[in-house]
């Protein structure tokens, strides 16, 4: 038993002298691998050539925004759905619009998200439907 303890000693003395000399590889390959990179310089880009051909852009000054809907083509079955902002509700007497824009007009930001979520837990006092205050329309699908 003594002679196998021995034996079992000088092999993990080999196998340390193996991964020591693994490492060793391992750092040349580095080394030899960061050499190769700085003796290879990268070309540059090579420019492309612009044509008058090829080219999408607009003449200068014919910037305008982007607008998936024409305005000039629309048009209102009712006048009332033309202006949908909160100074034609209020002319129309629209108290709900009102009491919004008193909480909500100097609000900005995320407390916006907060102040609206409040609003919109603590405004239903329960009652009659106005079908008055209905603004949509139906489709004739």
């Amino acid at each position: 038993t003594g002679v196998d303890d021995d034996d079992d000693d000088d092999d993990d003395e080999d196998d340390d002298d193996d991964s020591d000399s693994d490492d060793d590889d391992s750092d040349e390959e580095e080394e030899e691998k960061e050499a190769e990179v700085e003796a290879v310089p990268e070309a540059p880009a090579a420019k492309r050539q612009r044509t008058d051909e090829g080219s999408r852009r607009q003449p200068l000054g014919t910037n305008s925004p982007f607008k998936r809907v024409n305005p000039e083509e629309i048009t209102f079955t009712k006048e009332g759905l033309a202006d949908n902002s909160w100074a034609a509700l209020r002319a129309t007497g629209h108290t709900y619009a009102d009491k919004a824009q008193e909480r909500l007009g100097p609000v900005k930001g995320k407390a916006f998200q907060k102040e609206m979520t409040k609003a919109k837990r603590g405004t239903y006092r329960g009652g009659a439907i106005d079908m008055g205050a209905v603004n949509s329309i139906k489709f004739d699908n």
